[in-house]
């Protein structure tokens, strides 16, 4: 992302930071799991499949993600 914007990594974070009052990263996982949430609406939707599509690479890691955020 920073460098399509054309900035450093740390220029990008710090100027991210202040505008949003979160971390990429925080915006990222936040960003996903709503995104999740949706797909989890689909009752052939398989939590492994949905960890993938949104850009997890481990569903254990998504599971505890989710679980820390929405419970």
């Amino acid at each position: 992302m920073a460098e399509m914007c054309g900035l450093t990594v740390n220029k990008f974070s710090r100027l991210f930071k202040q505008t949003y009052n979160l971390t990429f990263q925080e915006y990222l996982i936040g960003y996903r799991l709503n995104e999740s949430t949706r797909l989890l609406l689909n009752p052939v939707a398989s939590i492994s499949d949905v960890a993938f599509t949104v850009g997890f690479n481990d569903p254990s890691y998504y599971a505890r993600v989710f679980k820390n955020i929405w419970a």
